[in-house]
Order: structure tokens, then C-alpha cells, then sequence
């Protein structure tokens, strides 16, 4: 794949590429990768959007895992005691006025963003019933799929048409995951061949048509493996009961590793669901951009008015979409913005 060539769906470039019956197989992993990994259906995502994304991982050796210990929520620890410390000195030399800590607003829900040149209001609703905000400038961070979303965020005015017509190319991957805890790491004594075990097991990529990617917390050797189940697979367990769905997960994982069900059950120690296409507040995982939407990401992140400020991971225009690390640097980029905003 290249970026010279005029843009075009994954699907249509296999098709161009190799016709027919040519590398069958591996265009069904090819397809399947591009399906789990970017959550996306191979039919529409821009093959462009591919190879921007994949020179960016090689640059920072997208190809490696890394985790938080401990989790997400200490990323958002570090967040909220910058925001304190940067926040506990003077902040203006000639009077000696002490700037305001920033005050964090959790379970607060927003209906409507009512804005004008220098000014915004905005409408929310919290555990205490409606409350409102006003400022100069407001950063716009919401998901592309609470964007899209009809009646979930009203603007007023609506977004510019450039601004929709960006968002239109824009598509919220769908993601199901399920993560189970067992009591000890069984898999270790699994021999796949005789010199071979699977002791370092860290991910699993296979055909499975529901739960096809799994991966163990390596190089930490606790007892969890979680599995993902994106694109057409997620879509294939659309309205099942959450239950429903970890069950199959469980019966997909013994399929792979090779073990009765059952043995799976007796390790069992607890088993956590998510479906991020069910959240309200997320509407999907994570973006991929159709065929022909280049530079749509710049167009949704550009300012509105020096009012409105957008960022997120659907607005990075690094080749990190879909990452933590991009809606960071996309949240760096907006408040520069916003500086240098009058």
C-alpha cells in the first residue's frame, strides 16, 4: 500500500492487487488484521488512513505493548495534580492574585453548547439536576460517536457544514471485550508441541468468528487474559445479553488453547464485559477514516470562531488515531490554540 496512489477501501486494494483466488489466505488474515486491530469494516476504511497510521507506529515502535500499571486512572491522577501544582502560585506578578484551582466537574452530563464570538454556555446536568457554565472559549473533546450522535450534544449555532461534512468520513469502530481473572495461569502448562509451551503466551490472533484476539498481561504473569472482538465480529453479537456473550468468549478461548470448557470454569475466578459501542458516552471504540476523507482529522480539530476548540484522538493528524497517546498530543496541540487565541 501507498499514499501516491488516488485513496481507496482496504477491500478495493486486495481487490485491485491481487484478483481472484491469488493469496487467498492471506488476504483473509490481512482483512481480519485490519478488522481487529482498527476496529474497522475493510469495505470502507482508506487505505491512505492505513499507511499514515503504520509509518507513524514504526516510528515509535508501534509493534510493542506497553501498560499502565495499575491502569488508566493513574494517567488521570497525573492529569489532575498537574492541573493543581501548575495552578498553587502567584499568577499575576504586578497585583500578587493567586490563580483559581481549576475545579473537575465528574457525572456531569452536557445537553447543550450555546455559543457566540468570545462567549459559550453551556447546559448540563449533573447528580444535582441542571447546572451551567460559561466562559470565553470552550475545548470540545467529545467522541466522534457522541458527535454523530442525534440529540446528544445540541450546538447552538451547529457546527459549521465543513465541520459535519469532516465528521460524516469519520467512523466509530465497534469493540466487545471481556477480560477473565482465573485463579492460576493454567496456560502455562499447555505444550502446543513437544519443546514448546505456552508459559510466555502474550497474544493470540486466530480465525474465530466472534472473540478471533486475546492477549495475557506479559511480561507480568498474572492469571487474566482478555479478549477482543471488533468490526463484523462485535456486530455478529449485536442485542446479546452481556452473559450471553462471555460465555462464548470462554467457549472461543478453549477452542484455541485446545481444552474443554469446563476446565476454562473450574479456573474461573471472575469474568468483566464491556461493550464500548452500547456506552452512551462513547458510541465505539475508537475512529478510522473512510476512503477519499484525507485530512478530514485537521478539519475536525480546527478552531471554530476562536470560540470553540476541538481535540481528541480523532483529531490527531500524526498517524496516532485510536491511541491514548494521540488524544494527549491533540489535547497539547488545542491548548496551544487556545493561547494564542484572541
Amino acid at each position: 500500500m501507498n499514499d501516491k496512489d488516488p485513496d481507496e477501501s482496504f477491500l478495493a486494494f486486495l481487490d485491485r492487487r491481487f484478483p481472484g483466488s491469488d493469496h487467498a489466505e492471506a488476504k483473509e488474515w490481512a482483512t481480519r488484521y485490519v478488522s481487529g486491530f482498527n476496529a474497522a469494516n475493510p469495505a470502507d476504511i482508506s487505505v491512505h488512513w492505513l499507511v499514515h497510521n503504520r509509518e507513524a507506529e514504526e516510528q515509535i515502535e508501534g509493534d510493542r505493548a506497553f501498560r499502565i500499571v495499575g491502569g488508566y486512572q493513574k494517567l488521570l491522577d497525573i492529569f489532575a495534580a498537574e492541573l493543581r501544582s501548575d495552578n498553587s502560585g502567584p499568577n499575576d506578578g504586578a497585583t500578587g492574585t493567586l490563580a483559581r484551582a481549576p475545579e473537575i466537574h465528574l457525572n456531569t452530563i452536557v445537553r447543550a453548547i450555546h455559543w457566540r464570538h468570545g462567549n459559550v454556555h453551556i447546559e448540563a446536568h449533573n447528580t444535582q439536576g441542571d447546572v451551567a457554565f460559561e466562559a470565553p472559549r470552550a475545548l470540545i473533546t467529545l467522541p466522534v460517536g457522541v458527535l454523530q450522535s442525534p440529540g446528544a450534544v445540541h450546538f447552538d449555532p451547529v457546527l459549521p457544514d465543513k465541520k459535519l461534512a469532516a465528521l460524516s468520513l469519520l467512523v466509530m469502530g465497534k469493540v466487545m471485550r471481556v477480560t477473565f481473572c482465573f485463579r492460576e495461569r493454567f496456560w502455562q502448562e499447555i505444550r502446543p508441541q513437544q519443546d514448546q509451551s505456552l508459559a510466555d503466551l502474550s497474544f493470540l490472533f486466530s480465525q474465530q468468528n466472534c472473540f478471533p484476539t486475546w492477549w495475557t498481561q506479559m511480561p507480568e504473569k498474572i492469571p487474566v487474559i482478555t479478549g477482543w472482538s471488533a468490526a463484523s465480529s462485535a456486530e455478529n453479537m449485536t442485542g446479546m445479553a452481556d452473559g450471553r456473550v462471555t460465555d462464548i468468549a470462554l467457549g472461543s478461548l478453549a477452542a484455541l488453547l485446545a481444552v474443554d470448557k469446563s476446565h476454562l470454569q473450574s479456573h474461573l475466578a471472575a469474568a468483566y464485559f464491556y461493550n464500548w459501542d452500547s456506552d452512551p458516552f462513547s458510541c465505539g471504540a475508537y475512529t478510522y477514516l473512510k476512503a477519499g476523507g484525507e485530512g478530514c482529522q485537521a478539519i475536525l480539530g480546527a478552531p471554530v470562531d476562536d470560540t470553540l476548540f476541538f481535540a481528541g484522538e480523532a483529531t490527531d493528524t500524526g498517524g496516532h488515531n485510536g491511541t491514548v497517546h494521540g488524544a494527549i498530543a491533540s489535547g497539547q496541540r488545542a491548548a496551544k490554540e487556545i493561547l494564542k487565541s484572541k
